[in-house]
């Protein structure tokens, strides 16, 4: 199987706008479609792993995969259950649900599934919730966030990172996802939420994280990568050095709690 002839790949290899989870359900679907032939999975492995380091539950994905195969225990059953896992976050919103009852307002960045969902639960609790999404530069997927939530009927304002400050001191709370929780406790996710825990704290607002079990590394190993300078100024001079990351550390002392399954 040609990596770069097949379609259905490349558009998950080049999807910079979708969460994690939602990122780990598209890799299982596509893989599941071709369980039929082992080897092929098993060659794809390798790159994967180094395509989607950032994302800690598809590292571990990937790595039970490699052991099924490895050992010929490869069944249909493993990507049903993966997907059903990655549909869950029943246990989450119960652990959440007590914590918002006060917030009407609520701040998020970037475009994650588990937090998605966590809101439209919150919503049916709360008829009058308000969330206001930072669009997330450069791939701006907070618009795809933003979409998502009006979609069923909550009132949503989109934000540049820019406006964080006026917005976080306006805000209940923050509630954001996580790619990766370290086990020192401290949590990887999209650039900007680093500033916006710091502003929590400046604010007195709680600053939330959502994620599944899956999310949780035993490591604390973070390797910082530089995207395409494209994104940020496709024709820029060339004497000017161009900055472009999507993840940063959150120190753990800044969060209030983690919602997990």
């Amino acid at each position: 199987m040609g990596i770069i002839s097949d379609a259905a790949l490349k558009r998950i290899l080049s999807d910079k706008t979708s969460g994690s989870g939602e990122l780990l359900l598209k890799l299982n679907d596509y893989l599941s479609k071709k369980q039929e032939n082992v080897q092929d999975i098993q060659r794809l492995i390798p790159m994967l792993k180094r395509h989607f380091q950032s994302f800690e539950n598809i590292q571990k994905y990937l790595l039970e995969l490699d052991k099924l195969i490895r050992r010929k225990k490869l069944s249909p059953e493993f990507f049903t259950n993966c997907s059903s896992k990655a549909r869950s976050n029943n246990k989450i919103f119960v652990h959440a649900l007590p914590y918002f009852k006060r917030h009407k307002i609520i701040l998020t960045i970037s475009n994650s599934r588990t937090v998605l969902e966590l809101l439209k639960r919150i919503r049916k609790e709360k008829r009058n919730l308000e969330v206001m999404v930072c669009e997330s530069r450069p791939k701006l997927e907070g618009r795809i966030m933003a979409s998502s939530l009006a979609k069923v009927g909550i009132k949503v304002q989109l934000i540049t990172e820019s406006m964080m400050a006026e917005f976080v001191h306006k805000s209940d709370a923050v509630l954001i996802g996580a790619d990766v929780v370290l086990k020192s406790g401290d949590v990887i996710n999209k650039v900007g939420s680093k500033t916006l825990a710091i502003l929590c704290k400046e604010f007195k607002k709680p600053f939330f994280i959502a994620a599944d079990r899956s999310k949780f590394s035993g490591k604390n190993k973070f390797v910082q990568r530089e995207e395409d300078r494209k994104e940020i100024w496709r024709h820029a001079p060339k004497n000017i050095t161009i900055r472009n990351r999507y993840f940063e550390i959150i120190p753990k002392s800044y969060i209030t709690k983690i919602f997990t399954d």
